[in-house]
């Protein structure tokens, strides 16, 4: 049965993720404004990325100041991942995504972050840190650690992870990808179907748990009339429909870009 929790009061405005996301907000504001046409003279104003940043920005602010990252907090283990899924999936690759080169180039390109960055970039090492930080995260004792203990940890949390989904990315949506190279097409392809079978055990293991991961999710109001297993089945379902979707979007992307190039490469005149 539904506990008679009131879901409009559980919006929360709190100072940490505004703060942050108004910061960022200021930063890009800024470098594609004034200082564009300070230090990137002759750069034009990058209408369509600048609308994909604000929008991505203002997702990430809902969803952190709605009802849905209260509800994952406190009553419902669904909702934490709905909230997961949409920071890593939908947030983290609209933001790169948003990114001009020229507007990451001073930062990236620096001689001390480059070799780190073409590192943290490799696909193998994304792999590894990516479902590993995950994993990691969501162990129950760790996890409960993280959410409960201070808010700077709990949104720090959320930080790291959202900086592993962009690092993730990096190797499909390179913004600078004549100075640090992506890899081939075709190894893009295989990157996104090794990441997508790494990360399937994940939703498995929420979807078919005979038991409670996440023991403090039973001693709370019920929502929705969810069991504390039904909420985590549930859970398992949010996060296989979420990041299989967006990541077979990835996929079909990056062959389409693979297939429209070579079907350039032979309509080019051939030269004496």
């Amino acid at each position: 049965m539904d506990s008679g929790v009131d879901i409009s009061s559980l919006w929360r405005f709190e100072p940490l993720p505004i703060a942050a996301t108004f910061v960022a907000v200021l930063f890009y504001t800024l470098g594609t404004g004034p200082l564009r046409r300070r230090f990137f003279p002759g750069q034009p104003y990058p209408a369509l990325k600048a609308l994909l940043f604000y929008f991505s920005m203002t997702l990430l602010t809902l969803i952190f100041v709605s009802p849905l990252h209260t509800l994952g907090e406190f009553f419902l283990l669904s909702a934490h991942m709905l909230t997961m899924m949409l920071v890593i999936f939908v947030v983290a690759p609209l933001f790169l995504l948003s990114l001009p080169g020229w507007l990451v180039a001073p930062i990236a390109l620096h001689p001390v972050v480059k070799p780190v960055l073409r590192f943290l970039t490799r696909p193998i090492v994304n792999v590894v840190h990516f479902n590993g930080a995950f994993l990691l995260i969501h162990i129950p004792l760790l996890l409960k650690t993280l959410m409960f203990w201070t808010d700077l940890l709990h949104y720090y949390t959320y930080f790291a992870i959202f900086g592993a989904a962009v690092l993730m990315f990096w190797p499909v949506l390179n913004p600078l990808p004549e100075q640090l190279p992506s890899p081939p097409y075709r190894v893009q392809l295989i990157y996104l179907v090794v990441l997508i079978v790494a990360h399937n055990p994940f939703s498995s293991v929420f979807s078919f748990a005979s038991g409670l991961i996440y023991p403090w999710y039973e001693n709370v109001p019920r929502v929705f009339g969810l069991s504390p297993l039904q909420d985590q089945q549930f859970a398992g379902v949010v996060m296989g429909i979420v990041y299989i979707t967006v990541m077979l979007i990835a996929v079909a992307a990056t062959f389409v870009r693979w297939f429209g190039g070579r079907s350039e490469a032979r309509l080019e005149p051939a030269h004496d």
